[in-house]
């Protein structure tokens, strides 16, 4: 299941509040892993028929993924299916094993590599897609962090020391955005998919017409998708279209540390919590999170269909950074497009994106927040 959801827009005197879901089926349920060495089970897979498509053995395809011969694959799941995955040296138990994936030796168990990289065992267990009852065996090979937080090669400097205001930022207008350099130190302490978002957001900001044509490729493969069982919603897209090819170029965004930790610290509540709403702990919502944490970071302006200014604070789930923004562009499940208009503020100035992993086995689920 894909959902959007956007805070609504409001007034000091008068706050609004909708929830929106997308249809259950409105996106491709099992999407391709986007790493090396990763297959996403499709439906009427089996172990024989992977372990032949990757030329492994049925053996190694249930050590790696603590799995039994007998059992019956869930779609969606993701596997282990490359030995290029597996630390083969001569660690031992209990020790740090270098990269992201850790293989597992003897008498360690989920419990104590928990400890090991700093999760709570729950936490571990769900990035690593283990179920509760679901025990670990020597052999396989694990998730050591969730987060995809290598630093690209482009990365040439750690991150530096920025004020929390970036009140002397210059914010870029017109279409001479690259989102190939955009990585840059200032973002460093992203995770890849977060960073990738922004990127997804810039690139349609310093180009809306331009943009049109991303719009149009995701539209026209999410329709050939044989398992849909009804198209993307025409009048949301047209509308969309109308509106890119009226709206000049707009300012491309800065990442703003103080709002990331916002961004951030709803995630988690919401991951915890197993929740997807914008009211956060203690019932305070956005606006009130991000001038609390922020207090030199204005909200929005601009006016919706109905009046309000637009909302700070746009979620959404299950797609990957790019896919996702173009959805909440679209958004077809919201009367007001209030995601859209929230994306296509042309007062903003500060942007950040948190992914908080996965939740009821749907991954990527991403807060993002505004500012100017």
């Amino acid at each position: 299941m894909y959902r959007i959801i956007r805070l609504s827009t409001f007034l000091p005197a008068l706050i609004s509040f909708f929830l929106i879901a997308g249809s259950g089926a409105a996106f491709a349920q099992c999407p391709p892993a986007n790493e090396a060495g990763l297959h996403v089970v499709q439906t009427n897979e089996t172990l024989f028929s992977i372990a032949q498509k990757f030329a492994i053995s049925v053996d190694d395809l249930t050590t790696w993924n603590s799995l039994t011969r007998l059992e019956l694959l869930k779609p969606c799941r993701e596997l282990v299916v490359s030995r290029a995955l597996v630390n083969s040296g001569t660690a031992i138990g209990g020790q740090k094993q270098p990269g992201k994936w850790h293989t597992v030796r003897p008498g360690e168990s989920v419990e104590s590599l928990a400890r090991l990289f700093g999760y709570t065992a729950a936490r571990f267990r769900e990035f690593n897609n283990l179920e509760g009852w679901r025990r670990i065996k020597p052999g396989a090979v694990l998730r050591s962090t969730e987060c995809a937080c290598e630093a690209p090669a482009r990365v040439a400097a750690p991150a530096p020391i920025v004020s929390p205001t970036l009140a002397s930022s210059v914010v870029q207008v017109g279409s001479q955005f690259n989102a190939q350099r955009t990585i840059a130190a200032d973002r460093a302490y992203m995770k890849v998919s977060e960073s990738l978002m922004v990127d997804a957001i810039n690139s349609m900001r310093a180009n809306p017409r331009g943009f049109i044509s991303e719009v149009e490729a995701f539209v026209a493969t999410k329709n050939a998708e044989p398992w849909r069982q009804k198209p993307i919603n025409a009048q949301a897209v047209a509308s969309l279209i109308s509106q890119l090819e009226r709206t000049p170029p707009l300012s491309v965004l800065r990442a703003h540390p103080c709002l990331y930790r916002v961004a951030r610290n709803q995630g988690n509540y919401l991951h915890n919590t197993k929740q997807f709403r914008h009211d956060g702990p203690n019932g305070k919502y956005p606006w009130s999170r991000s001038l609390e944490a922020c207090p030199t970071v204005k909200l929005g302006t601009t006016k919706g269909p109905n009046g309000n200014a637009v909302g700070n604070e746009n979620l959404v789930m299950g797609l990957e950074p790019a896919e996702a923004v173009i959805y909440l562009l679209i958004d077809e499940a919201s009367a007001d497009r209030g995601h859209r208009n929230t994306l296509l503020a042309p007062e903003w100035a500060y942007v950040s994106c948190f992914n908080y992993g996965t939740v009821n086995n749907i991954g990527n689920h991403f807060v993002q927040m505004f500012g100017r």
